[in-house]
């Protein structure tokens, strides 16, 4: 199970991109869900939709949210229980503010390097 990102211009490459992955992925790891973090509900439909056009069978796919993705991973990561029903943070501010400083001190590795470019201009966090 790895962290693949993928950007495009165009969604339809993205998607072919991403059945790829699926399909790999599905090869390894007959029984998993791949997880799969959209933008917007807008996306998440496209892609649902979309990807049983590419590859046949769109089941067994998970979608979730970059900001309950990086919370699952920060439980992951951390040892720690995770409980989609009990909020492990007080509130959006200090959602951000832990995985912000997660990224930040962890900029170099080999997980985050995607997100390099990004964290260099810390400004653009907070737009």
């Amino acid at each position: 199970m790895s962290i693949t990102h993928i950007t495009s211009l165009s969604l339809e490459d993205m998607a072919v991109e991403l059945s790829r992955n699926i399909l790999e992925e599905r090869k390894s790891f007959p029984l998993h869900s791949p997880v799969i973090v959209v933008p917007s509900t807008n996306m998440k439909l496209w892609l649902n939709l979309n990807l049983s056009r590419f590859s046949g069978l769109s089941a067994n796919l998970r979608f979730l949210f970059l900001e309950k993705a990086l919370e699952e991973y920060f439980h992951l990561r951390a040892n720690l229980d995770y409980d989609p029903f009990q909020r492990a943070f007080p509130s959006r501010e200090a959602t951000q503010r832990k995985i912000l400083t997660f990224l930040i001190e962890n900029a170099n590795s080999k997980e985050t390097i995607f997100l390099r470019s990004f964290l260099k201009n810390i400004a653009r966090a907070f737009l």
